[in-house]
């Protein structure tokens, strides 16, 4: 006597072109990749500076001035932006039902992103461009 086996459906690898929210979140997924390749740059950068060779940062510097450079970093930052503000957006679906309370108020899930994420990300966005602004 053999044990009947629940029937498994076979899933295609280009599932997630079937609903356009599938779509939406494997390029969401995808866009981490820009994310990490944006990081690894700028850890790049900063670790030549660290070791205190400023001819090497220099030379590191001036090879990022290329058309090529330019055109990637500006894809990779259409990836990261994207990545962000989808991440932002995804934050108050990923908390309890309840909205939170702060004493007598209460906040729902789209003052509750602002306050999490978009306004540290602006504040700190903000600071930056000041002190660049004031030392070049």
């Amino acid at each position: 006597m053999s044990a009947n086996k629940p029937y498994k459906k076979p899933w295609s690898w280009k599932w997630f072109l079937a609903r356009p929210a599938y779509k939406r979140f494997m390029v969401r997924e995808a866009t981490s990749v820009a994310v990490l390749l944006y990081v690894c740059i700028f850890l790049s950068i900063l670790a030549k500076l660290g070791k205190g060779d400023l001819a090497e940062f220099t030379a590191c510097v001036d090879a990022l001035k290329s058309p090529f450079w330019y055109l990637l970093n500006l894809l990779l930052l259409g990836g990261a932006l994207y990545h962000s503000i989808t991440w932002f957006n995804l934050t108050p679906k990923a908390l309890p039902g309840k909205p939170f309370q702060f004493g007598e108020k209460k906040l729902g899930p789209g003052a509750l992103a602002v306050l999490a994420g978009y306004g540290p990300w602006a504040t700190v966005s903000l600071i930056i461009w000041i002190v660049w602004s004031v030392l070049v």
